[in-house]
């Protein structure tokens, strides 16, 4: 009784995978994915589109770029991708490979790297009975991102990612934000950056090269704060108490004979912090950092430091020997 059981319900899969490859061959018999997949060719194709923000992977100060995590999800409706479920034996919705359907050309303008991913087409598209498209894509984006460092390390920045359609204008293709916010139910907070907001704007953009046509985007600005603990740990807090440390250059003996060589230690110690801090930043930027500025000012002042000790070490062995003072000292 049980083996005749199994044997039906083998039958029963059998017949509903035969339904869907009957599905599946019938719809793409005559179908074209050159062709926009819209009853009237004056009609657009209405895409929707929102975001799961996954991951701030990184903000790279040096190549002003930002490196994210990003989940996209695409929604459209495709009229000639439509069936009757009773005629295919209750088959409501298929799986269909991408390179295998019309897909909206949707691109990231502020992208740093050619998008050759081959495994685009690798990921199927869900097409439902009433001829709604899903295309479902995780994706690891670079794009640009100017970096205003003058308050370095207690910065803060926005980037943008703005998707828009690449040859097709809003009377062939509209995309919409299909969610007011962006997701962040599986958001992982980054090491080195808080997330404070993620804005949608949906501006409409004209070309020098076709004024007449508009084109519809989605932004998503991410404004960004730098967590500064790490910096006032490793870097302000060293720099600060070797400016401090400067003072007792004036308190050592000169016949100690280590008056000078502090001075020069210390002098060098706050250059290595500027080489680290100048090795982190851009080499070009809009604006020079507040900390730079403080490193290159205690430098400054451990180098007047250094050379007055250089001065009272030379007075005093001169001293020593019976050298006058001079005058305007």
């Amino acid at each position: 009784m049980q083996f005749l059981l199994s044997l039906t319900l083998s039958a029963v899969d059998a017949d509903g995978a035969s339904d869907a490859t009957r599905l599946v061959t019938d719809l793409l018999s005559n179908y074209s994915m050159n062709v926009r997949p819209v009853q009237r060719w004056t009609d657009p194709v209405k895409v929707k589109m929102d975001i799961t923000l996954h991951e701030i992977v990184e903000l790279d100060n040096r190549k002003q770029s930002l490196t994210t995590s990003i989940w996209m999800r695409l929604y459209w409706n495709a009229s000639n991708l439509r069936w009757n479920p009773d005629e295919y034996g209750g088959v409501d919705q298929v799986s269909i490979m991408a390179d295998q359907l019309w897909t909206p050309d949707i691109t990231l303008f502020q992208s740093l790297k050619e998008d050759t991913d081959d495994r685009l087409n690798l990921y199927t598209c869900i097409v439902r009975h009433t001829g709604q498209v899903a295309w479902l894509l995780p994706r690891i984006f670079n794009t640009a991102c100017l970096l205003y460092l003058d308050a370095f390390p207690w910065d803060r920045q926005t980037c943008n990612l703005t998707f828009a359609s690449w040859s097709h204008d809003a009377s062939k293709l509209e995309i919409t934000n299909g969610t007011p916010e962006v997701d962040l139910s599986f958001y992982v907070p980054n090491a080195e950056w808080k997330l404070l907001h993620a804005l949608i704007l949906t501006p409409t953009v004209r070309y020098p090269c076709c004024p007449a046509d508009k084109f519809l985007s989605i932004v998503y600005t991410l404004k960004l704060q730098r967590k500064q603990a790490y910096y006032i740990v490793n870097f302000v807090f060293p720099v600060g108490c070797i400016s401090a440390a400067s003072i007792l250059v004036f308190v050592v003996p000169a016949e100690s004979g280590e008056k000078v060589s502090l001075s020069v230690t210390l002098l060098l110690s706050s250059t290595v912090f500027l080489l680290v801090i100048v090795d982190m930043l851009p080499i070009q930027s809009e604006s020079e950092p507040q900390l730079g500025w403080f490193c290159c000012l205690v430098i400054l002042f451990l180098a007047i430091s250094t050379a007055g000790s250089a001065l009272i070490v030379q007075c005093y062995y001169k001293g020593q020997r019976g050298h006058k003072m001079p005058l305007w000292l």
